[in-house]
């Protein structure tokens, strides 16, 4: 998908060169693309990334960079990318600087799960990849597709923007479900789902259940063949008692 371009120019002269802005909607793994093409094909392009002083000029090479008819676009971009600034000069001096517009953007795992316990407490927390922190973001939170709405076992706490953790205490079995953060501003939003799965509170029991009541009837099964046996033992003291008392009467 290609970043949505919005215009927004304000010229001003100095020594006879024009210095111009463009707000441009960047957006994380999107295709960028910056216009330059009001200068004709003498533009370039300059980065200069957040952490670094230093300005280099940008250079098609046919897989992430391609320049045409003074525009720029820049392959499913990166947080590099997204943290950098941008701007094109051309010939006569002419300036165009990218103004960002940023979308924000969540820390993302495939099929979070977490399990916990009735009766315990438990934080979800979502943190921001990509975004500008003190510009305005708006945080939500969703269980099964219903908004949550903070009460007395359900808190929200926001660190400077920058992450967003649901506290749940006391948690129910009901608590179960598949848990949605939201982070959004103006220009756009994303969301990531967590699993949460609450056990019973006797669960950690019931291996050591289980484990006993297989020795119950371990018990119970030695228990009755030790009693058939002596059972059968005794008939057969029985019989041969009888036989032994015949046989005697016979010989008298």
């Amino acid at each position: 998908m290609i970043a949505l371009i919005f215009l927004n120019l304000f010229p001003s002269i100095t020594n006879a060169a024009q210095i111009m802005n463009l707000d441009v909607i960047f957006k994380y793994k999107n295709d960028l693309v910056l216009n330059c093409s009001q200068f004709g094909e003498n533009s370039t392009f300059y980065r200069r990334h957040k952490n670094d002083l230093s300005v280099t000029s940008i250079s098609p090479d046919g897989s992430k960079y391609f320049f045409e008819n003074g525009v720029l676009t820049i392959k499913n971009s990166k947080k590099f990318d997204i943290n950098s600034e941008y701007f094109c000069n051309n010939t006569k001096g002419d300036q165009l600087i990218f103004n960002k517009l940023i979308v924000p953007h969540l820390y993302y795992v495939d099929s979070l799960i977490l399990t916990s316990t009735e009766g315990k407490n438990i934080d979800l927390n979502c943190y921001l990849l990509i975004g500008i922190p003190n510009k305005t973001l708006n945080w939500t939170w969703k269980l099964d597709d219903v908004k949550i709405e903070p009460d007395g076992r359900f808190i929200v706490n926001e660190i400077e923007q920058e992450k967003s953790t649901l506290r749940i205490s006391d948690l129910k079995i009901d608590d179960s479900g598949l848990y949605t953060c939201r982070v959004s501003n103006e220009y756009g939003s994303h969301e990531r789902n967590i699993t949460l799965r609450v056990k019973n509170r006797l669960a950690p029991l019931w291996p050591f259940l289980g484990t006993l009541g297989q020795l119950l009837i371990l018990i119970l099964i030695i228990g009755s063949y030790e009693i058939f046996k002596r059972k059968n033992s005794n008939n057969q003291e029985l019989i041969d008692t009888q036989n032994g008392e015949e046989n005697r009467k016979k010989r008298i």
